[in-house]
């Protein structure tokens, strides 16, 4: 019998793998050509997953995959991977969502602010104009 706890484990576990190998061998990812019983690529799966983890999952697991992103971002936006939008769009759309959980949003505020200084032509409008329609 699994408890929360060692499913929390286990995706945690296997979310960074996905990520490492994202890193790592980013090919094997965006240009597979295999898909799911639903027609969707691994590339839209992964994502979907990633997506879905900072949604619905416990404040650490959130923690944990907005990390992970962040990471993939950084990576994505040091090799000019076409996924790097698309990755920072899913972050900018999260911090809209988890903009009411203090922990979460200065985790993530950190975050983009380490990236914005390390990649000089990220533009700062996908992440500003949506959070001043909020506010």
């Amino acid at each position: 019998m699994t408890t929360k706890f060692s499913e929390n484990a286990i995706k945690s576990a296997s979310l960074s793998l996905i990520a490492e190998i994202w890193t790592l061998e980013p090919k094997l990812i965006s240009d597979n050509p295999k898909s799911y019983r639903d027609g969707s690529s691994i590339l839209d799966t992964c994502l979907k997953v990633f997506k879905n983890t900072c949604k619905f999952s416990s404040r650490s697991m959130k923690l944990s995959t907005l990390g992970l992103m962040f990471k993939l971002l950084d990576q994505f936006a040091r090799s000019r991977d076409n996924q790097a939008p698309v990755i920072y769009k899913l972050l900018a759309f999260s911090l809209i969502e988890n903009i009411h959980d203090d922990d979460i949003r200065e985790f993530m505020l950190r975050s983009f602010t380490n990236v914005f200084e390390q990649h000089k032509t990220i533009p700062v409008s996908i992440l500003v104009e949506p959070i001043l329609r909020i506010m």
